[in-house]
């Protein structure tokens, strides 16, 4: 039942944007602040 709920909101091409959307924006806050805490690691390590 949910397998079939989540396909056929994923075949929503305006739901599938914005899950997209959502998607690629949490994906590049999550690799800006890895990349942050790295730096600050690597100026602490120095």
């Amino acid at each position: 039942m949910r397998l079939a709920f989540s396909q056929a909101r994923s075949e929503n091409p305006e739901c599938a944007e914005r899950n997209r959307r959502i998607k690629d924006f949490l994906e590049f806050k999550l690799v800006y602040y890895i990349g942050l805490y790295n730096s600050r690691f690597a100026i602490f390590l120095l």
